[in-house]
């Protein structure tokens, strides 16, 4: 899946288009779609510097960015 598609994909939690969600969303989402545990992805989102709001877009080009061993 592309960067665009997973932005994509968050968009779908962000009704008022501000391009944020909230983190237990984004636990949720990943939870939801099987990709990882609750630990894993509140561990993410530690990693990611643990606020309430993301910014989907920077949140997935950093962690991708970090998959990635940048």
């Amino acid at each position: 899946m592309s960067e665009e598609e997973i932005i994509d994909c968050f968009a779908l939690f962000d009704p008022d288009k501000s391009g944020k969600v909230d983190s237990k969303d984004i636990v949720e989402a990943l939870t939801t779609l099987g990709e990882m545990s609750t630990d894993e992805a509140e561990k993410m989102i530690e990693d990611a510097g643990g606020k309430s709001k993301f910014d989907y877009a920077k949140f997935v080009k950093k962690m991708n960015k970090k998959a990635r061993g940048e």
